[in-house]
């Protein structure tokens, strides 16, 4: 063996010398390969060579001519016929094994979508080209290899674009209409790395099917897409390395397998501006078409760092087809990031579209999605009429995914192609085929030609004439299912806002169950209230039921709760359209704070003024529980019309009010509260305030938005605990003054009504009063008087004071006291005037006076007295009128001056008690003939100093 292979060197080495002279064989190769071709063909000369012990024959500056034997249109700095050493020995004659071409420059030029150039000879889509046929089926049937060869590239459309490809290497191996394929070339700088792809194709070139491996490391898209126009309305840039496996049949595609990582991804949309951004992008894409439907997966897909994705994991979203439904799956989405890629992505068509559901600012975290879509649903109009179509294909979709191919650069590169390193190069294996824990994808045959675009199958028609609802027709065999987190809604028209949101929807028989577990939400309805609430746990069961007419949400016992309530709730709504929604709900709620009231005040239903008043009167309080009942349509709330209900009940205790801005705060207090529809009313309340007790309490605002509030109270306590809340409120300005002159004890009731005007700028309260003395006893500590055992009521307004008949008793016998308001429109002359009548010592009205001798006077007569009240004193204070007839008084002041009991006197008394604390008196007897007796007159200085003036007849 040794000797054969030694001598078969020494004779190939003879060989390759003898060869460059051997031109005569050179003119018959240059003929032979014209011939093969049906191209001229020049060699420059010829060499041989040994490749793994197959002998080969080399050309030399081999250049190729058009038909007229003119233009070059190839030039190749070397060509080779290797010979198929086993074949040619058990044939017994020369079979060749491969052809090569190395060093060639290739021109390829576009001058239009429909026509291109190859080294000068033209070829149109429809498929002609000036190639003679012999050439033709040399490609579809040697096998043949072109390597370290160069093709450049000229765009003559549009951007007059220029590309050199430089490195290129091609291997062709083709055996009885299969066709194995190797390709790898150096991309321009500007446009990355390298290129390579590896097919294993079988057919003619109009009819192949196979598989396909397209690899390509560094592609700079921006240059690609500014150069090519891929994307004419966004500017699209990234660093990527890419891995393309795909499947022909019929040259259609069949499936479309891709595993990318790219790096400073961004796209821009030219006409919005709108920009989106991340550091870095990976996943893995297929695509199938079998039997007439799709499937399309997209696993292991995140963005955002490298080692940092965005949505803090990679996820996997799957989409498929069959006769009647679209199916879509995704173990996590987020809506808000979604968002930002379609509004940069957005082409101009669905643009007006987007940005009407862009204004709800939605935004969500979407987990285990898994939507059945009837494909009526996307084409409505198309499906009436048709005839009902059945298929037995169905697709089954479940939770799947795909096995992550090479995650790094290093195993990346382990399914690169490398050139020469065998005779067959096989495609490299894609990812896993997607896998499901459920249930695989299973269809059925169908007909055959699906292309990448027919996404849309046959819907179900209606032929048979029967009156189904179209609209609960369109719902039928919808299927739905989802958790959603972070769930936040905005609505521009009523400003609704829903915050962080989280539940579980389901959706199927068109029904809608929606299972609420949230924590940490919040809700704004700027047209009800005024600020956002914050809610600490939703939860509870909807459904969500279609009818075909109207959609109609239910729920049972669905909670709300957070640090100020508790709420547990019935509703049941119907929403015929966006202005016909009926609603029924009752939420009952507990543990609410008074504290916190002014969160939830329903400002949309009431008076600025009101809102006001009630952010300064509710200082605390506990509502241990209470109702809401809301039975109506929305549009007419708050049913002014009387054509809903809208009802809050409570009764909230330990309240403390501060009722207005100059009157005591209220504590303890305790009530029943209604709301209903646009009036408030409070029952029954009860309180504290200062010392006095306040019962029997009701307030009413028959009209919240325009507020006037009507109070009616009742008030037991000490008397001397009413004159101090007396002087402590606004009562001060009408009975201050009157009770400052006495002192009291015993006790009292009061009953207040109260007008307060909150729709008013100036909130002037209208008092209406009735003071009710039990068992009292009144001291004027001035004078000296007292009156005991006083009972009876005395009545008072803003301006005036009246009494009538009310009882009491001086030393024992019995008085009677009324009272009256003179001037009561004016405050300079408003004057209280207190009258009495009744029996008296006539020494007790004089008894505070040291300087009239006891024996002077002394006898009971009947009196009538007069006290007099300025509102606003100018020379006196109190003035006090006394006069008797003295039957029963025996007077012994002189001679001139006396009388027995039986005998009748006229006596006037005036007393001024002034401004200064000094004091002045007027006295006047008259005989029964009305002859004056006597005229004293007296003042007492604010020193306590006496000066008389006594006139007598």
């Amino acid at each position: 063996m040794a000797v054969v292979l030694i001598s078969a060197a020494v004779l190939f080495s003879v060989l390759r010398a003898v060869l460059p002279h051997a031109t005569g064989y050179k003119n018959e190769i240059q003929q032979e390969i014209s011939r093969q071709i049906g191209l001229p063909v020049e060699i420059e000369s010829i060499d041989a060579a040994i490749h793994w012990f197959s002998p080969r024959l080399k050309l030399i500056r081999v250049s190729v001519f058009d038909k007229k034997n003119k233009v070059p249109l190839f030039d190749f700095r070397e060509a080779f016929v290797e010979l198929d050493v086993f074949e040619s020995l058990v044939r017994q004659e020369i079979i060749i094994a491969d052809v090569g071409l190395i060093g060639a420059d290739i021109s390829i030029e576009k001058f239009s979508e429909k026509e291109w150039s190859v080294q000068g000879v033209r070829f149109t889509s429809g498929g002609s080209s000036e190639l003679p046929a012999e050439f033709l089926y040399m490609i579809e049937n040697a096998d043949y290899l072109l390597h370290d060869s160069n093709i450049y590239y000229q765009d003559h459309t549009g951007d007059k674009l220029t590309i050199s490809l430089l490195n290129v290497n091609i291997d062709v191996e083709n055996n009885f209409n299969t066709h194995d394929i190797k390709f790898s070339m150096l991309l321009p700088e500007a446009f990355g790395g390298q290129l390579s792809a590896v097919a294993d194709l079988s057919g003619k070139l109009e009819a192949l099917h196979g598989d396909i491996f397209i690899e390509a490391e560094q592609l700079k898209i921006r240059q690609w897409n500014e150069k090519f126009r891929f994307l004419k309305e966004h500017q699209l840039d990234a660093l990527v390395d890419i891995r393309l496996w795909a499947t022909l049949e019929n040259n259609t595609l069949r499936s479309l397998t891709t595993s990318l990582q790219s790096s400073d991804v961004s796209i821009k949309n030219n006409k919005t501006k709108k920009i989106w951004k991340t550091d870095y992008l990976a996943g893995d894409f297929r695509y199938l078409a079998s039997n007439g439907h799709w499937n399309v997966t997209l696993s292991d897909f995140y963005f955002g760092k490298e080692l940092e994705p965005a949505w803090g994991r990679p996820v996997t979203v799957l989409a498929s087809d069959d006769a009647e439904k679209i199916y879509l799956s995704a173990d996590f989405l987020r809506i808000a990031d979604l968002q930002n890629i379609a509004e940069a992505a957005m082409i101009d068509e669905y643009q007006a579209d987007f940005e009407k559901l862009k204004a709800y600012r939605l935004s969500a975290d979407i987990y285990n999605l898994d939507l059945h879509l009837p494909k009526k649903l996307l084409v409505a109009e198309e499906a009436e009429g048709a005839d009902k179509h059945t298929v037995s294909e169905k697709v089954v979709v479940g939770k799947a995914g795909i096995k992550t191919p090479a995650t790094n650069k290093a195993e990346a590169k382990r399914g690169k192609v490398e050139h020469g390193a065998s005779k067959r190069t096989a495609v490299p294996a894609e990812p896993e085929k997607v896998a499901s824990d459920e249930a695989a994808i299973a269809v059925s045959e169908g007909t055959d030609g699906e292309t990448i675009g027919d996404v849309v199958g046959d819907v179900t028609g209606d032929t048979n004439g029967e009156a189904v609802n179209k609209n609960q027709a369109m719902l039928d065999g919808l299927y739905l299912q989802a958790t959603v987190t972070d769930f936040s809604l905005y609505d521009h028209d009523s400003g609704l806002t829903l915050t962080g949101f989280d539940a579980a929807l389901n959706f199927d028989d068109s029904r809608l169950t929606v299972d609420v577990a949230t924590e940490n939400a919040g809700l704004q309805l700027p047209d009800m209230l005024r600020e956002s609430i914050s809610i600490d746990t939703i939860h509870g069961e909807l459904k969500l039921d279609y009818d075909g007419e109207s959609f109609h949400l239910a729920a049972d016992d669905l909670q709300l709760r957070n640090k100020h309530f508790n709420t547990f709730s019935r509703l049941d709504v119907r929403l015929s359209s966006m202005d016909d929604i009926f609603v029924d709900v009752q939420t009952d709620f507990y543990e609410a704070y008074g504290k916190y009231v002014h969160h939830y005040l329903p400002v949309g239903v009431m008076d600025t003024a009101l809102v006001e008043w009630l952010d300064i009167a509710v200082v605390d309080g506990y509502i241990p529980e209470g109702s809401v009942i809301l039975q109506g349509n929305i549009a007419d709330f708050p049913f002014k019309d009387k054509s809903g209900i809208f009802q809050a009940l409570f009764s909230p205790r330990d309240v403390s009010l501060v009722f207005l801005e100059d009157w005591p705060p209220l504590t303890g207090a305790s009530a029943s509260i209604k709301f209903n529809n646009l009036s408030l009313y409070v029952r029954d309340t009860k309180a504290r305030t200062q010392t006095a007790d306040l019962y029997d309490g009701y307030a009413e605002i028959l009209n919240l938005p325009d507020p006037h509030l009507t109070v009616k109270t009742k008030a037991r306590s000490t008397n001397h605990d009413v004159q101090s809340y007396v002087w402590s409120t606004p009562l001060d300005e009408i009975l201050g003054d009157t009770l400052r002159l006495f002192e009291f004890s015993g006790k009292n009731k009061l009953d207040l009504i109260l007008q307060v005007p909150l729709n008013q700028e100036q909130i002037d309260v209208v008092i209406d009063g009735h003071l009710t003395f039990i068992d009292t006893t009144m001291r004027y500590t001035d004078l000296g008087y007292e009156l005991n055992s006083l009972n009876g009521v005395v009545d008072f307004t803003n301006t005036s004071i009246f009494a009538d008949s009310v009882n009491a008793e001086i030393q024992g016998r019995p008085v009677l006291i009324n009272a009256f308001t003179q001037n009561a429109d004016t405050d300079a002359g408003r004057q209280v005037f207190f009258h009495l009548d009744g029996p008296m010592d006539a020494d007790y009205l004089l008894q505070r006076y040291d300087w009239i001798p006891k024996h002077w006077v002394s006898g009971v007569s009947q009196w009538s007295i007069d006290v007099e009240v300025p509102h606003t004193p100018e020379t006196y204070l109190v003035r006090v009128e006394a006069s008797s007839y003295l039957e029963g008084v025996v007077l012994q002041m002189s001679d001139k001056v006396s009388k027995v009991a039986a005998e009748k006197m006229s006596l006037s008394t005036e007393i001024d008690i002034k401004t200064d604390d000094s004091l002045y008196i007027q006295a006047m007897a008259h005989d029964s003939n009305e002859k004056k007796l006597i005229q004293v007159h007296a003042d007492r200085s604010d020193k306590r100093v006496w000066n008389f003036d006594v006139q007598s007849a």
